[in-house]
């Protein structure tokens, strides 16, 4: 069969009539060579789930890199098998199977590619008794190639060892020449002494896109040191020297002799040694050029509770409506989990105080050390300095009992402390105002921004705070200071 095989690097022990990869595969043809005669019908499944919808090959990997790296792709563990459409030529004692145009069996996910292989971790035969099954060879969209690779040993420093073993990966050596100073017995190499070397005959893929995963690769197995190289890295980047143990790898055609490259790359610098070079790369220059963090948001919450309150950058406090009327999908309905803190939640949507910070110079932002379960913000306007410190506890139980259940409800507690740091006397004022039809801040977690939210009407007395939910009056909060209280038309 024309092509390469590569059913020899799939991973063992996998069950009768199955061959599983390690990296998914461009599969187009599978060859299926049975004990004794064939059977009459065949089927073949692979393994499926995020292709043909994720095609790596398109993707602008090197234009947004990190973009990129989300892109979800197979395992072996969530999938499930999928029949293929399939075209099967029967012999005596074998079968040779291609695969049919992905729109004759995913007609709308090959809208845009209709390719004639199924990309997967691996395929499954679908026989009457697959203990007959002799063998199965597969074939990926990658052509084959051959490839010849001169080796000189002492490259720089003598190889350590008397013996050098040679295996592939995607890759099968299929001949090596002694060239001076070996003895060679298959793909078992005895080194002598004086100047070593040899050449290497070896069969691969030609890679069809860069995430085929079929790129070759040959192993260097010494006494005390293994070492692998890509045959498409020494395609495209030239010859490789392991300086380490003294051995220098080029193509067969290449002219070039180690002591004609270690002179031409005399003056250049390893990776390492540009890094080095870099300024950024010493403390003062990293930790220099590091960036003023940008202020974020802070969960407050206790372990399992669900309910949570949302600390916004601008120091305002938000109750998600969702974290407390939970609901569940089930097709396209939402159905209420109720518990036993829903209907304390008496508002329209979600809930916030807003505290009128947005317009203060933030000065700091930490969380205490740890088992303290608080976040400080720092504040500054002029010389008057505010802290703000925040956290969260069961209302009805101490914190300390142990971990909480999932609809505890819960309370944020938050303490606003007031400094003069001038000489001259200064008013302090707190603005507290309330919205139980909110959302929170516009523009990200990282916004001041302070959304348009109707107010309620609030009234303050004995150091509760209540306003209107149906016509009946709610208790917002309690408030204890020793400030004075002010109602007005906001807050």
């Amino acid at each position: 069969m024309k092509g390469f095989d590569i059913a020899p690097f799939g991973l063992p022990h996998c069950a009768p009539g199955e061959i599983r990869f390690e990296e998914v595969r461009d599969i187009r043809l599978v060859v299926v060579m049975f004990k004794g005669k064939a059977p009459g019908r065949i089927g073949l499944s692979y393994w499926r789930k995020t292709w043909p919808r994720v095609r790596l090959e398109y993707l602008p990997d090197h234009d947004q890199p990190a973009r990129f790296g989300w892109n979800p792709i197979d395992d072996q563990f969530n999938g499930t098998w999928q029949r293929a459409a399939i075209i099967g030529r029967r012999a005596k004692d074998f079968f040779v199977i291609t695969c049919k145009a992905l729109s004759v069996e995913l007609p709308r996910e090959a809208a845009d590619d209709d390719v004639p292989f199924r990309r997967t971790l691996g395929i499954r035969v679908e026989v009457p008794d697959p203990g007959r099954i002799e063998k199965i060879q597969v074939y990926t969209m990658s052509k084959p190639a051959r490839s010849a690779l001169r080796v000189e040993l002492d490259a720089g420093r003598k190889t350590a060892g008397k013996r050098l073993r040679l295996s592939g990966y995607n890759a099968a050596v299929t001949n090596v020449t002694a060239l001076r100073g070996i003895s060679a017995r298959g793909r078992e190499l005895r080194l002598g002494q004086g100047r070593r070397s040899f050449e290497i005959a070896v069969s691969h893929m030609q890679p069809a896109h860069r995430y085929c995963n079929d790129t070759g690769h040959i192993t260097f197995a010494l006494d005390q040191a293994t070492f692998t190289i890509s045959l498409d890295a020494l395609e495209r980047q030239g010859p490789i020297w392991y300086a380490e143990e003294g051995v220098y790898i080029t193509r067969s055609s290449d002219p070039l002799i180690f002591a004609d490259y270690k002179r031409r790359i005399e003056k250049d610098k390893t990776i390492s040694q540009k890094v080095v070079a870099r300024p950024e790369a010493s403390y003062a220059g990293a930790y220099g050029g590091q960036p003023r963090p940008h202020a974020v948001n802070y969960n407050l919450g206790c372990k399992h509770a669900r309910q949570r309150f949302w600390l916004e950058a601008s120091g305002d406090l938000v109750l998600h409506q969702r974290n407390v009327v939970w609901w569940a999908s089930k097709g396209f309905k939402h159905i209420a989990m109720e518990g036993k803190d829903s209907r304390r939640f008496l508002c329209e949507g979600d809930a916030r105080f807003f505290f009128g910070l947005e317009a203060w110079s933030t000065t700091a932002r930490f969380t205490d050390p740890a088992p303290v379960p608080a976040y400080n913000i720092r504040w500054r306007k002029g010389n008057l300095l505010l802290e703000q410190k925040s956290f969260c506890v069961p209302l009805m139980a101490s914190v300390l009992k142990g971990e909480t259940v999932g609809d505890e409800t819960m309370v944020a507690l938050v303490r606003f402390r007031f400094y003069n740091a001038g000489e001259d006397a200064k008013r302090a004022r707190l603005s507290i105002r309330y919205s139980q039809d909110s959302e929170r801040s516009l523009g990200g977690s990282h916004s001041a921004e302070v959304p348009g939210s109707p107010l309620d009407r609030l009234a303050a007395r004995a150091g509760r705070i209540t306003s209107r939910y149906r016509g009946q009056p709610v208790l917002r909060c309690a408030c204890e200071s020793t400030m004075e209280a002010t109602t007005t038309d906001t807050g």
